[in-house]
């Protein structure tokens, strides 16, 4: 059994809750990134389709994408908010967000937790049409000349999910996903009762309510939870693969491109995420995600179309189009910039081993 799944004490990092066990930096952590005002992203460049809409550029602070998206709609009374993509709740964001109008909307709108421009006409915005992010971070560190010499060197990321993927208040949508899934009620029933250092914001069963309110009548899983459990395998398979020194050129099923903000595109290795067709394939990728589900007790035939999964491609590395970082006795600031889907959180665990924890306490303690 994976200790970090199925024993009570969880460990002091929460890494290997992700699925992360390849790092070869410092036993202990190095770096703590000032969330949020120390995290900030620019959603580059979007591209928008058919028309009817209206574009709006959003700054939004401790809430998270979709929430912003539904309350611009709300606040001009048009409809069908969509975006490009979904960055960090614990971060100041700045993004697009459009809407389907009848009329002119107002050229401003403030609320809770965002503010937002009219930008001009246009269509509706899809997932990943955007021509990547721009991340501003800055870490508190004792080591910030060496974290500098790092991103210098780092010429690409691992196709990782990050932490935010897994939830902020309580990393472990996958878990959820899991038990449920193979049915194991008592495993269940301990992860609802654990209480995650981050999470002092929480009511006791808050987040278990509404997991449950979610689940229809067959007992079947929210997707957003069997896509966690998903991205989980796909995080386990390629650390396993990484700490073993392999190429994960040598891995790739496909190559896809991928664009950097500016519009420059690049082609990378790229994979299928856990799924159940890759149970029976003989590619290299495949049986390193077989043997990763069988160390976890995951039958890959759950993740399948009925459970509203698909075996879509991720890269398995990512370029990092540009960035620059400066240096000062305790601290270095990073401009980074990331192609769609890639995460920032992970970019920056390739140079330094971040407490995770203390980074996002201020997002998360009342």
């Amino acid at each position: 059994m994976n200790p970090g799944l199925d024993s009570p004490c969880r460990p002091s990092g929460l890494e290997a809750l992700y699925g992360l066990n390849d790092s070869t930096l410092p036993s202990s952590p190095e770096a703590v990134i000032d969330f949020p005002y120390g995290f900030r992203v620019y959603e580059s460049r979007v591209l928008d389709e058919g028309e009817g809409y209206y574009i709006f550029y959003v700054k939004k602070l401790g809430i998270s994408s979709v929430r912003a998206a539904i309350e611009v709609a709300r606040a001009t009374r048009c409809s069908s908010p969509s975006l490009a993509g979904l960055k960090d709740t614990c971060a100041i964001v700045y993004q697009h967000v459009a809407v389907k109008c009848r009329s002119v909307p107002p050229r401003t709108l403030e609320g809770r937790g965002f503010k937002a421009w009219l930008v001009r006409r246009g269509g509706r915005l899809k997932p990943g049409g955007h021509e990547g992010n721009m991340f501003l971070i800055r870490i508190y560190t004792s080591s910030s000349y060496q974290l500098c010499n790092r991103l210098a060197r780092l010429q690409g990321v691992p196709g990782y999910f990050g932490p935010q993927r897994f939830g902020v208040d309580r990393p472990n949508s996958h878990l959820y996903s899991l038990h449920m899934l193979q049915g194991r009620l008592d495993a269940l029933i301990n992860e609802a009762l654990y209480r995650y250092p981050s999470e002092e914001r929480l009511r006791p069963g808050d987040y278990e309510e509404k997991l449950i309110h979610t689940l229809d009548a067959r007992g079947s899983m929210p997707r957003v939870v069997a896509e966690a459990l998903q991205s989980f395998l796909f995080n386990l398979a390629l650390s396993k693969a990484l700490s073993k020194g392999i190429d994960p050129g040598s891995l790739a099923e496909r190559r896809v491109h991928v664009k950097c903000p500016g519009g420059r595109i690049l082609a990378v290795p790229a994979a299928r995420l856990p799924h159940r067709s890759l149970a029976k394939s003989s590619t290299s990728w495949a049986k390193i995600v077989s043997s990763a589900a069988a160390e976890t007790g995951v039958d890959l035939s759950i993740l399948s179309y009925d459970a509203g999964l698909r075996p879509s491609l991720r890269p398995l590395l990512f370029p990092v189009c540009r960035s620059s970082c400066k240096p000062v006795e305790s601290e270095a600031t990073m401009r980074i910039s990331l192609p769609p889907g890639a995460y920032a959180t992970v970019a920056v665990r390739a140079i330094a081993w971040v407490d995770w924890e203390e980074s996002y306490k201020p997002c998360t303690s009342s």
